[in-house]
């Protein structure tokens, strides 16, 4: 379940099918790729955070850290991915790392940090 506190015009969610919200409130606005359709903000999901999805974004993988780490970066922000969990982490929050499980944290966060939206490559 979401709040709508945690949503930003622009955020990947799923419904039914995955979508981007158009407009938040208690009722959000919801583009999938067939319609739009206007739904109760509690019965959207989170997309959880994966590797494709990151590199859809357009990071890039820079480094392995060691066997357990990887890293990936677009333009100056750095996320790690922990293999052993498959846990995300926001590495531009040093010292208090914030950890990333779904893409509409991952969109916020670089917003946050670089006043830019982050939107899938085609």
């Amino acid at each position: 379940m979401i709040e709508a506190r945690e949503l930003r015009i622009g955020n990947h969610v799923k419904h039914f099918e995955n979508g981007i919200v158009l407009t938040v409130g208690r009722t959000v606005a919801f583009k999938t790729p067939t319609n739009t359709i206007r739904v109760d903000v509690y019965d959207l999901e989170p997309i959880p955070l994966t590797e494709e999805v990151l590199l859809k974004f357009g990071f890039v993988y820079t480094d392995d850290v060691d066997n357990l780490n990887r890293d990936y970066k677009l333009q100056e922000f750095k996320i790690q991915l922990h293999l052993d969990v498959n846990d995300f982490i926001c590495c531009n929050t040093i010292p208090n790392h914030i950890q990333i499980k779904y893409v509409h944290t991952l969109q916020n966060l670089y917003f946050d940090f670089t006043n830019e939206e982050l939107t899938l490559n085609k």
